[in-house]
């Protein structure tokens, strides 16, 4: 009888499914584990573990508040990587996004944002689609966040033009983890998927970020270098990790990457997948992603070729800049998505289940092409 319960529970939790995606949020836990540092407060931990309890729970309104928060100060980029919206050829789909110079999230505004989540969220990170280093008043965004006593994570190619002044201005405004994505050490290797980029410029950029810390005496920013790893820039990753040792990074992270378009049209899945014992997503419970313009979406995974285009399906869930943090965090639409990450069948007995922002998404519903989501 036992044995027979067991293998049943199996089946339905799906475990070869479920001890890779929790290696996977084990292993981004691991690089993300200097979050939970000396910014870190006893109110802001026990709002983290609320997050675990109410996600376990499977909860639909919450007490607790987002831990992490993206904020999109600007979708703008240099580069045309031929994974992302900015690709500029590829699927149909690259040419109905648009993109323009005052899509820009002003200081005041971004400061209504910091000063919503400042309790709670550990760590901010100001970008989505874009590269924050195109925000022309990124160092003053960022000041508005260490004052507020919330660590700030950047990401950003850091192939730009970047006079002394403007390194230092970055080692020294507050800044606590400095993602570099580094994806090769030649120019034809990084060019290949980096398009557009120059990776003479990226190692100045990052000798220089490490040479003006070390004279700051500080140990911020953490500076990391993200190695997103290919066939064709294998035989490069270990001169490039012994390289960014000797420059001074703290961490090298390598992870495998896809030359797939985002914005390509995958097909929507039709069929639920079954319950779980944990919901089959947890950016629903801890993470908010905020658009330049207001907009909050659950995740920055899903409709990606939606978000930047007039009039695209991106099915916000609330506006930050109409409405407060609460209203917006346990909104209709917010309940209904962790109504579905819960029991993507709901989709069968809940007719404007068919209107979320999760419907179709591959970590919850089974894709012909066997795409399976976050």
């Amino acid at each position: 009888m036992k044995g027979r319960r067991l293998s049943n529970y199996s089946r339905r939790v799906d475990i070869p499914v479920l001890s890779e995606r929790l290696s996977r949020y084990v292993s981004e836990l691991y690089r993300r584990r200097h979050w939970l540092g000396r910014d870190t407060g006893p109110r802001k931990l026990a709002n983290l573990a609320m997050n675990g309890v109410e996600a376990a729970a499977r909860r639909e309104r919450l007490r607790s508040l987002p831990s992490v928060v993206k904020v999109d100060i600007s979708p703008l980029c240099n580069l045309h990587c031929p994974a992302c919206v900015h690709a500029g050829e590829g699927p149909e789909a690259l040419a109905r996004q648009h993109f323009r110079p005052d899509q820009k999230m002003t200081v005041d505004q971004y400061r209504r944002v910091i000063d919503q989540v400042r309790e709670t969220a550990i760590t901010v990170s100001p970008y989505f689609m874009g590269d924050p280093l195109m925000h022309p008043d990124l160092a003053a965004l960022s000041r508005i966040t260490a004052e507020a006593g919330v660590q700030l994570h950047l990401s950003t190619n850091l192939s730009f033009h970047l006079d002394d002044r403007r390194i230092h201005e970055l080692v020294d405004c507050g800044i606590t983890h400095f993602t570099v994505c580094l994806d090769g050490l030649t120019q034809e290797t990084y060019g290949r998927t980096r398009v557009g980029g120059r990776i003479h410029r990226v190692l100045d950029n990052l000798g220089r970020l490490c040479r003006a810390r070390e004279r700051a005496g500080s140990d911020r920013p953490e500076i990391e270098v993200q190695y997103i790893k290919y066939p064709h820039n294998l035989h490069e990753m270990e001169a490039a990790r012994d390289l960014c040792r000797k420059m001074g990074v703290d961490q090298f992270a390598e992870l495998w990457g896809s030359r797939d378009n985002w914005v390509e049209e995958r097909p929507l899945g039709d069929e639920p997948r079954g319950r779980w014992l944990f919901p089959r997503c947890l950016w629903p419970y801890t993470t908010l992603v905020v658009k330049y313009n207001g907009d909050v979406l659950p995740c920055c995974l899903h409709r990606i070729g939606e978000h930047y285009v007039d009039g695209g399906d991106s099915r916000p869930v609330g506006n930050l800049f109409e409405e407060d943090l609460e209203q917006v965090w346990n909104s209709p639409a917010y309940l209904a998505t962790r109504r579905m990450v819960c029991n993507p069948g709901v989709v069968r007995s809940d007719p404007d289940a068919a209107a979320n922002f999760c419907q179709g998404c591959g970590a919850l519903f089974h894709n012909d092409d066997g795409f399976e989501g976050a």
